[in-house]
């Protein structure tokens, strides 16, 4: 049997495997380079009133995802992507346009890539 969704519909579909995955928002954060973290809540909170210009270091190396100035959306959860995979039955290149266009929609910014980012990269 198809079903036929429209993309918000799809949009809030991917929203709760986000949500029930992470059990909290992830958070968009911008330094003043322009970079774009996206980070669980409960992590990024206690830094977001200091007025930093750039979080710690850990932040960078341990985002889920992160929008580099180029537009290229670099995805670091695989267990993740695989969970979407695996829930809905679509291609690695599909999972690639929903969350372009999932993170476009949510956070209003704008993608002209996605890469998954493997271990062994």
């Amino acid at each position: 049997m198809k079903y036929i969704l429209s993309e918000s519909k799809f949009n809030s579909i991917i929203n709760k495997i986000f949500n029930s995955y992470y059990n909290e928002p992830l958070i968009k954060y911008e330094d003043d380079e322009g970079y774009l973290l996206f980070i669980p809540e409960s992590e990024i909170t206690p830094y977001l009133n200091k007025n930093l210009k750039k979080l710690p270091q850990r932040f960078y190396e341990t985002s889920k995802f992160e929008r580099n100035l180029w537009g290229m959306l670099w995805v670091n959860d695989i267990d993740l992507i695989e969970k979407i995979i695996s829930i809905l039955s679509i291609s690695e290149e599909e999972t690639k346009i929903i969350l372009l266009d999932y993170f476009e929609d949510k956070y209003d910014i704008r993608i002209k890539n996605v890469t998954f980012q493997y271990p062994d990269n």
